[in-house]
């Protein structure tokens, strides 16, 4: 029970100078005239010929039908008040906003006179500066971002064009080992060739004999009784010897076998038909 007398205390004190001080100058169902002659013209209004929301300086007048509803005014006590808070609040602001600028101009000086900071990376650099901006936004370093920005444009142009060439030279490597392929390619046939033909000279000549025969129209003819010439001698039908050097002389085309095998039934059919005495 003493708890509870405690925590309404502060209320119970409170209340009299809420009554006396803060009684709100316009009332629930005063007309809208009236709010107009107390409070002067709304800075804004909602709502629509029935119903509207006044905003004023103070607070809100809600109007029903041209009825004051509702009162949600402060007093000019506290009006002042809150300016005076507000107008603390903001030279608060405005202070700690001039502390970081001079804090961030001496961090940003000493940074760009730090030869170790200049020979950083332009990219080690622009996260610097990229930080930086968030802590001490009041700082203007626009000049040092836009160097970094070109630095960087730069180095990945670079980056850009090393990439290309690097993409090249692997392109003409492999060219390189293709050609070299090729080449020890033709350098195995060609000792290949070379063994063959070596292994050609070295080979014992060959002589190849191809029969050859030849036909006389007179074999086989009985001589004429009243002539007293002699008959033709009937050649000796004998092969032909031809020296072949090197390889063996490749197979006879299908046209030499024909023209052999003619010959061969020709020569039999003579012999049949006139028998040699």
């Amino acid at each position: 029970m003493k708890r509870f007398w405690i925590y309404l205390l502060p209320f119970a004190i409170a209340l009299p100078a809420t009554a006396d001080s803060d009684a709100p100058e316009v009332l629930p169902g005063d007309s809208i005239d009236t709010v107009y002659a107390v409070l002067g013209e709304p800075r804004g209004r909602i709502g629509s010929d029935r119903f509207q929301i006044l905003h004023f300086t103070r607070g809100e007048v809600h109007v029903r039908g041209g009825v004051v509803e509702r009162v949600d005014l402060i007093s000019e006590e506290e009006l002042e008040a809150r300016a005076a808070h507000a107008r603390e609040v903001a030279l608060a602001r405005e202070a700690q906003r001039q502390e970081r600028l001079s804090e961030g101009r001496a961090l940003r000086d000493e940074r760009l006179t730090d030869q170790s900071f200049k020979e950083r990376s332009a990219r080690e650099q622009m996260a610097f500066w990229n930080t930086f901006q968030r802590h001490y936004p009041e700082v203007d370093i626009s000049f040092e971002l836009e160097v970094l920005r070109a630095e960087l444009a730069e180095e990945e142009r670079m980056r850009r064009l090393e990439q290309q060439r690097q993409i090249e030279l692997l392109a003409l490597q492999q060219r390189v080992r293709e050609a070299e392929i090729r080449a020890t390619e033709i350098e195995r046939e060609n000792r290949r060739m070379e063994e063959e033909q070596r292994l050609l000279r070295e080979r014992p000549r060959i002589t190849h004999v191809s029969p050859v025969y030849i036909i006389n129209p007179h074999a086989g003819k009985p001589p004429e009784k009243d002539d007293d010439t002699p008959p033709p001698s009937t050649p000796q039908t004998r092969p032909q010897q031809r020296e072949v050097r090197g390889a063996p002389p490749a197979d006879p085309t299908p046209f030499e076998r024909a023209r052999e095998y003619r010959l061969e039934r020709g020569n039999i059919r003579s012999e049949a038909r006139y028998p040699s005495s």
